[in-house]
């Protein structure tokens, strides 16, 4: 076996590790770049509150621009494309798992989740509406605002992995219990890609230590 998988460029430390795949009952599966291709892009950028589609993309950009995140770079990939390249923003913060504060333009703004705007307590019922029922489509969202409003989000969409589908249905007929999808995305997406693949416990809106802790408890 170990022969076997090296002349296919895998590399395994011992038959122990032959061993245990055996005694699995569960597999816990990340979203982004796992399910998903990873490549995430812009589909839709929505501006509220007077502002413009230039000024929301700008403020995004400048906050994601030196961000490794698939989300940012699409942010960013995105704004180039509209011809937006503003400098990066000042005085960057990162609030783990949910988004960054940072001064752009001389103004205070943030970028996060659509939970990270709801504990900001800037969401208005119309807002609340809109994001679930994009997410509910698949796509993820992405807010931007600033202390006084919301100015405004954009819609990604990613794309599910042409494979993933039947791998996890090969999962299963070899006696796979239970396939588990832990992610930071928002609940709505993350059940739209569980049906699309066949997950069977969804996990979301998890920060990475809340995923260390499923992995243990299974």
């Amino acid at each position: 076996g170990l022969t076997a998988a090296a002349k296919r460029g895998v590399l395994i430390k011992g038959g122990v590790f032959l061993e245990i795949p055996a005694k699995l009952s569960a597999f816990a599966f990340d979203k982004t770049g796992t399910l998903t291709l990873g490549k995430p892009s812009v589909d839709n950028a929505v501006p509220l509150s007077g502002h413009t589609d230039v000024e929301l993309l700008e403020c995004a950009a400048a906050m994601e621009s030196n961000s490794d995140h698939p989300l940012a770079r699409a942010i960013v990939a995105y704004a180039e494309e509209k011809g937006i390249r503003p400098a990066p923003a000042d005085d960057l913060k990162t609030i783990q798992g949910k988004g960054a504060a940072a001064t752009f333009a001389g103004q205070p703004y943030w970028i996060g989740s659509h939970k990270y705007l709801e504990e900001r307590g800037q969401e208005t019922p119309a807002i609340h509406d809109q994001l679930t029922e994009l997410s509910s489509s698949g796509r993820s969202v992405v807010v931007v605002g600033n202390d006084r409003h919301v100015c405004g989000f954009l819609t990604l969409a990613d794309t599910v992995r042409p494979q993933a589908k039947d791998a996890l249905a090969r999962l299963r007929a070899v006696g796979i219990e239970r396939l588990v999808l832990l992610t930071g995305d928002n609940r709505p997406t993350a059940n739209a890609l569980a049906a699309q693949v066949g997950i069977d416990e969804i996990h979301a809106e998890l920060l990475p230590q809340d995923k260390v802790a499923q992995v243990e408890r299974l």
